[in-house]
């Protein structure tokens, strides 16, 4: 057995549970505490020790921990207003100058946090025996993390021979939180994304259910993961969600030319090596369009790349290389996230902003924390294959379903027309090209048996934009 103890100094946490602007995050996830160690790890001028990463590498290969922590009590967030201190102040003086910050501007934050019943927290793998090497190097690596979460979220953390007995399991039935969780090839991908400056990944999230509860919550998702990477459009072109295939065309040729391995892997092309299609789940690309309100107008503010939940370690790391070497300033060797369509420009960022429009929020086509089970298409869905009967239409789509991991749905409503407002008519969509000619394409109205979990892509054309759906509200 291996226990990893956590005692939170202050008797209170800090930390944004994800999805939200102002929720604290409790019982903490094992993919936050996972992090801190890897801080901790990388901490001092030096190079990491080569037993404590591999201590690390050990510990990511392990099954997701059970978890024993007390409730907790979430405190109201109060608005502060701090200076920016990565900007230039008014009076003219440089970022980080040595000076009080005096008239420079302050930026509205607020920090969620909660008040602990009990301030010990433990994950706990009880199948795991490491080695005396790897239980040493985990001491070592515990004992210099300092927080978990917010640098106010002091912590100690140690390894527990004897943890108390735990509160949540991993892939219970009776799913009551959906946490992070580490995974093989976590560390790799965290320092790649932090030599590229972009910031961690969610990670992967698995259900949990509580020991003494007693009802069943089951939730469906698909074989795509929900941590979309988002980027917004900064300037150019303002496309319509008509030319969805055209973008997702030039967002995917644009990372297999930046992508550091040539030619480029499978994930990006959706080809295997011999050149025929790729017969595993690759790399979405999705228009994110300014629909689902009275004052929608069907443009397309943004796109996201959704990978595939089995995608391998050094496949994520390649897909972040190749979006970071694509999006970096064109002066500085990059291609400045700049994608040339027929009619113009379009220049895209990575959307890391803290309170981003609501198509641009990866929740709004997600819902990880609020799964729904009524979901209508905002692009339409290309049928696999052509109707020839009555019927026919609904039976591909619940086929579809089937194919991307879903359950099949208790009933699929097939139109011309979306019930997303903003989301054009298929009829306006250019005709998906096959060897026999145009595919038929449908709006559809999906309701399931049970909550899902975004995002939802169908058809033959979902790797390309169509098939995109989003959840519908009641």
């Amino acid at each position: 057995m291996l226990a990893v103890g956590l005692c939170y100094l202050t008797g209170r946490v800090y930390a944004v549970a994800p999805g939200t602007d102002s929720e604290p995050e409790w019982p903490p996830h094992p993919g936050r505490v996972f992090m801190a160690l890897v801080a901790a790890l990388n901490e001092g001028r030096g190079s990491p020790d080569p037993q404590e990463r591999a201590a690390l590498e050990w510990l990511e290969r392990l099954p997701p921990p059970s978890i024993c922590a007390a409730a907790a009590t979430p405190r109201q967030a109060v608005t502060a207003y701090v200076p920016v201190n990565d900007t230039p102040d008014p009076g003219g003086h440089p970022p980080f100058a040595p000076h009080i910050p005096i008239g420079r501007k302050r930026q509205a934050r607020s920090f969620a946090s909660a008040s602990l019943e009990d301030d010990l927290a433990f994950m706990v793998w009880p199948e795991a025996e490491p080695t005396p090497e790897v239980r040493r190097a985990l001491e070592a690596v515990c004992g210099r993390v300092t927080r978990v979460g917010h640098s106010a979220s002091l912590v100690q953390a140690w390894i527990e021979p004897s943890p108390p007995p735990v509160t949540l399991i991993p892939g219970s039935s009776r799913v009551t939180h959906r946490l992070r969780v580490a995974g093989p090839g976590r560390l790799a991908e965290l320092d790649a994304r932090f030599a590229a400056g972009l910031r961690p990944s969610p990670g992967r999230f698995v259900g949990y259910g509580s020991v003494a509860r007693e009802e069943a919550i089951a939730v469906a998702e698909s074989e795509f993961q929900d941590d979309l990477t988002v980027l917004r459009r900064v300037a150019g072109l303002t496309p319509a969600l008509e030319s969805s295939a055209v973008l997702a065309g030039a967002l995917r040729d644009a990372l297999m030319c930046w992508s550091p391995a040539q030619p480029a892997p499978e994930i990006l092309t959706g080809h295997s090596v011999g050149g025929g299609p790729s017969t595993q789940t690759h790399a979405a690309f999705l228009p994110l369009a300014n629909v689902g309100h009275g004052h929608a107008d069907g443009r397309v503010i943004g796109l996201a790349i959704a990978l595939p939940r089995a995608a391998t370690p050094d496949s994520r790391t390649t897909v972040a290389r190749a979006l970071s070497r694509w999006l970096a300033p064109a002066g500085e060797g990059g291609g400045g996230g700049e994608l040339r369509l027929r009619p113009g420009l379009v220049t895209f960022a990575l959307e890391d902003r803290s309170v981003p429009p609501r198509s641009l929020d990866p929740r709004t086509w997600t819902r990880p924390r609020d799964p729904a089970a009524r979901w209508s298409s905002v692009t339409p869905v290309v049928l696999d294959r052509y109707p020839k009967r009555p019927g026919d239409e609904e039976a591909i789509v619940r086929a579809a379903c089937l194919r991307i991991g879903l359950p099949e749905p208790l009933d699929v409503i097939v139109s011309d027309v979306s019930l997303i407002a903003g989301a054009p008519p298929g009829r306006r969509f250019p005709p998906f090209p096959s060897k026999r000619g145009p595919r038929p394409m449908r709006h559809v109205v999906l309701t399931f048996d049970r909550p899902v979990v975004g995002p939802i892509l169908l058809g033959a054309g979902r790797y390309q934009g169509y098939g995109l759906c989003c959840p519908l509200q009641g």
